[in-house]
């Protein structure tokens, strides 16, 4: 499989590819531009959906400003919707 196929279905640039795979033990020089398929593979397995901490961070203030929002709009909701009291 060439490198680049195999980076761009990983949604990682061709450097950062070859950093992971550092990481992870196997060799791949700077001037390869295949890799076996066996070896494509078991890194799709590996590095497919992982997520960096950063892009793991990002979900979590995702999620508290969803929960602020709805906070939020039902605190409008209760107020908006209460009838002023009338004095007799």
């Amino acid at each position: 499989m060439q490198i680049a196929d195999l980076a761009k279905k990983l949604d990682l640039s061709e450097n950062e590819l070859r950093i992971r795979v550092g990481d992870l033990g196997f060799e791949m020089g700077p001037e390869d531009t295949e890799i076996e398929d066996d070896l494509a593979d078991l890194l799709i397995d590996e590095l497919d959906g992982e997520k960096t901490e950063a892009e793991l961070a990002g979900v979590v203030i995702e999620e508290q400003l969803e929960r602020e929002i709805v906070r939020s709009q039902s605190k409008q909701a209760l107020t908006s919707t209460k009838e002023p009291v009338k004095k007799v």
